[in-house]
């Protein structure tokens, strides 16, 4: 393999004379294995075969490095388990704020078309964010504790908008993804709403276009910064050293549209819901046995790393003592979370059970929701001011209050 490639390459480094991040070398790649429809045959030909397929396929403008040491990168571009650098991240973020600028600049040439609603929720600041994260910690040792709980959910209004001033909250908030005015980089910045837009159908299919190239570019984004590092800690450190301020979570939500839909009704509301999780025995003690592994990540408990062990040892032998038959849950309480609930005019899944007989999609609000063409005369109803977490069924004491696990109960 080396002795080809030399022949192939003489200078033993490159084709061509400038070279790009992986994320631009992969995206090529790609194209050229959509454009030639041969992701089955190419995945099973031999090493030397994949390289000449790519080095022979046209637009080929990229450098294509192809000594020994790197194939297995380029093998890593085709089952995506490669690790991206910091090239790569500014590549993608580069590539997604194109597709924002485009899709903004449309928006904006365009604003008669639109007719919106927003409603926006009070700014978190790094003082608040640093309360709530010690309201957490201290809710994790002492799970009991009510005053915690009460900072985690204190009440607080929105702030309607409509006409104008909405649909300007709207694009400045799609092309936000820095924090500003002491804002945290812990929480992205929520504004529910809902965009209504009436237009020609070549400025519909304008926007479906822009829509889906951002959505797109974003999920990409945040797959680049997923493989920075195995660690969330270090991840973050990376991001922010590249691009200060920057919300990751802003900047890789995709953006929800429909188009062309016959709306019944859309309905804002507050939600609060468990996730539940039931796991073996085995399972469970896996899962306290991986805590190890990030221990690194507990550095703001009072634990040190020989504390955190012992207590590891103490978990596991308190599960060791049910039997191999028990059943366990993880029960996590989720932040209070903004919804819109739409109804459509059309049949629902058969396999959904309940008594409702039209579909209903429920969506996350987090930014606002695009209704393209869709029917304007639905039933609506704003988001209301939250006014904190009812009181939930008690589901006895947690087992393990780090991990949230509790004892199934039978039946």
């Amino acid at each position: 393999m080396e002795d080809r490639v030399k022949q192939l390459n003489p200078a033993g480094s490159c084709f061509y004379a400038n070279s790009l991040p992986r994320a631009a070398l992969s995206k090529k790649i790609k194209e050229i294995i959509i454009n030639k429809k041969k992701i089955k045959k190419l995945s099973g030909q031999n090493k030397l075969n994949f390289i000449q397929k790519c080095v022979s396929a046209p637009n080929n403008w990229y450098i294509l490095h192809v000594c020994c040491s790197h194939y297995r990168t380029i093998r890593g571009f085709m089952k995506n388990d490669f690790k991206t650098t910091h090239g790569d991240f500014k590549f993608q973020y580069n590539e997604m704020l194109n597709a924002t600028s485009s899709l903004v600049a449309a928006l904006r040439a365009n604003t008669d078309a639109l007719s919106a609603h927003t409603f926006t929720l009070p700014t978190i600041t790094k003082a608040m964010a640093d309360e709530r994260s010690m309201a957490h910690n201290r809710i994790r040792l002492k799970f009991n504790d009510e005053n915690q709980k009460a900072i985690l959910d204190a009440p607080f209004d929105v702030i309607h908008c409509s006409g104008d001033e909405a649909v300007e909250n709207t694009i400045n908030h799609i092309k936000k993804f820095r924090v500003s005015d002491n804002e945290s980089t812990r929480y992205s910045i929520k504004l529910p709403g809902l965009i209504n837009v009436q237009c020609d159908f070549a400025y519909m299919q304008k926007l479906m276009t822009l829509f889906e190239n951002l959505n797109n570019e974003r999920v990409k984004l945040k797959d680049v910064i997923h493989r920075l590092s195995k660690s969330v800690d270090e991840r973050f450190e990376i991001v922010h050293d590249i691009e200060p301020g920057l919300i990751f979570s802003m900047a890789t939500r995709t953006q929800p549209i429909f188009v062309q839909k016959d709306i019944l009704s859309a309905r804002f509301s507050w939600e609060h819901k468990s996730q539940i999780k039931v796991l073996t025995k085995q399972q469970v003690i896996e899962k306290i046995d991986r805590s190890l592994a990030y221990s690194s990540n507990h550095g703001h408990t009072s634990d040190t790393v020989a504390g955190f062990a012992l207590r590891i040892q103490e978990e596991r032998k308190l599960i060791s003592h049910f039997s191999n038959n028990a059943l366990f849950n993880i029960i996590r309480e989720t932040p209070a979370a903004p919804i819109l609930k739409l109804r459509f005019n059309e049949p629902k899944n058969p396999n959904n059970r309940g008594t409702e007989t039209t579909l209903r999609k429920d969506i996350h609000a987090h930014s606002p929701v695009f209704l393209i063409n869709c029917v304007d005369t639905f039933k609506f109803k704003p988001l209301g001011n939250y006014t904190g977490r009812k009181e939930s069924s008690k589901k006895g004491e947690p087992l393990i209050p780090r991990l949230h696990i509790y004892l199934k109960e039978k039946g």
